[in-house]
């Protein structure tokens, strides 16, 4: 995405766009739109490239604007999952009677544990390809495993970040990082 002006813009406008789903799920604008703008700031920034490198490394671990994409990121796909219960609803009335208790309590709460439905509305919401790489430490030999989130919203007309070229992300226990694969031949290259 960083590398693809055209797949930022369609980043850009999908941002934009959660603006409407928000309203449509029931959030307040008062209560999502720093966050929003956190998300839009780091985003044009990276369009514009108004900052080096490292500075959108030093945006990005600094926890206050981290948090607020977070955040944001967080209410995104308890929208989705609100204006979508009928698809939903299904995988967690074992535990949790109505979705609306189910975001609350799971995915709009910071130090809750993103389940893979959760990465799945995120997905589709954005219309963003991800890879999720879990790690086993259990093995005497370092091992992996990976999951593709690859559905897109039937709404949706193009693809933000497509299946050819997810977004990977390296699941440690409680946290997700972004993890960047390199060819072989860029690697034999370092």
């Amino acid at each position: 995405m960083l590398m693809n002006p055209d797949a930022l813009d369609r980043g850009m406008a999908r941002i934009q766009w959660t603006k409407e789903l928000l309203d449509r799920a029931g959030f307040q604008e008062l209560a999502y739109s720093d966050f929003l703008e956190s998300v839009q700031h780091v985003l044009k920034s990276i369009k514009n490239l108004d900052e080096d490198v490292y500075t959108l490394l030093a945006n990005f671990q600094d926890p206050e604007l981290s948090n607020s994409i977070v955040v944001h990121l967080r209410f995104v796909t308890s929208a989705y999952l609100k204006v979508k219960e009928d698809d939903y609803l299904p995988f967690i009335l074992e535990v949790w009677p109505t979705m609306h208790q189910y975001c609350a309590n799971c995915v709009e709460a910071m130090g809750q544990e993103c389940e893979d439905l959760m990465i799945t509305a995120l997905a589709k919401a954005l219309g963003i390809s991800l890879e999720v790489v879990y790690l086993d430490a259990s093995a005497q030999v370092d091992t992996f495993s990976t999951i593709r989130f690859d559905q897109k919203d039937e709404n949706m007309e193009e693809w933000c970040v497509g299946p050819e070229n997810p977004i990977c992300l390296l699941y440690r226990p409680g946290h997700y990082d972004i993890a960047y694969k390199t060819t072989e031949q860029t690697a034999s290259k370092e």
